[in-house]
């Protein structure tokens, strides 16, 4: 059996990764943001607010010649949740 090491994120951590990705953005750090949403998406656990955080700055900031590498991430990350999770979400990806 493998041993994993993808523990969720308690409340408290997914709220300040948040508050971190929602500061970079209001106060236009794009710079910034996208380096944050880099290292969300390929996370194994990503909590509803946060996907919708990510999605959110990818829209504000993500060059179009770059949509489709962002979709294939949002995509992929996307997969990677549970089924109650992905509800939880309401199907928030690229199309």
């Amino acid at each position: 059996m493998k041993n994993r090491e993808t523990t969720p994120l308690t409340t408290d951590d997914t709220k300040t990764i948040v508050q971190e990705l929602n500061g970079y953005t209001d106060i236009g750090m794009k710079s910034a943001a996208l380096k944050l949403v880099r290292k969300i998406l390929p996370k194994q656990l990503i909590g509803p607010v946060e996907f919708a955080g990510t999605i959110n700055t990818i829209g504000m900031y993500g060059s179009t010649a770059d949509v489709h590498k962002w979709r294939e991430m949002v995509r992929a990350a996307y997969a990677r949740q549970s089924p109650k999770t992905k509800q939880a979400m309401n199907g928030d990806t690229i199309s």
